[in-house]
């Protein structure tokens, strides 16, 4: 009799195992596959960052190019406009502040000058809008 009590405990025993290791295994699967559907997820937001920093790399780079060319075309500007003010004794249009010199009546080198810019050497290579 009392071997047969201990029979139906260690059964007892069996089934409670064996429940929590179906429990168990099922669970160490839905684990696995939450952790691999995160690494999957991570490193396509890496490669999505990673696409988007050439993308950027490559927009800073047209950008920075760009505003060099504007600031040789300034330069060239400048030198035109001194070389212009010497030959014709008129006031320096751009100082070296940035500013323009006031509004009033018109120099008389207005009064004969040609088209705007008929003057202005092309600048070779350059473009003049935004990348």
């Amino acid at each position: 009799a009392r071997l047969q009590e201990h029979e139906v405990r260690l059964q007892g025993i069996r089934t409670k195992l064996d429940g929590q290791e179906t429990y168990l295994s099922a669970s160490c699967d839905r684990s696995r596959q939450d952790w691999e559907a995160r690494f999957r997820q991570l490193r396509q937001t890496s490669q999505d960052l990673s696409s988007e920093h050439v993308v950027l790399s490559d927009r800073l780079h047209s950008l920075t190019r760009w505003a060099d060319e504007i600031d040789q075309l300034v330069g060239d500007l400048r030198r035109w406009q001194e070389q212009f003010a010497l030959c014709d004794g008129a006031e320096v249009f751009f100082d070296p502040g940035g500013g323009m010199p006031p509004a009033s009546e018109p120099r008389a080198s207005e009064a004969t000058a040609g088209p705007l810019g008929a003057d202005v050497p092309e600048a070779s290579g350059i473009s003049s809008g935004v990348p």
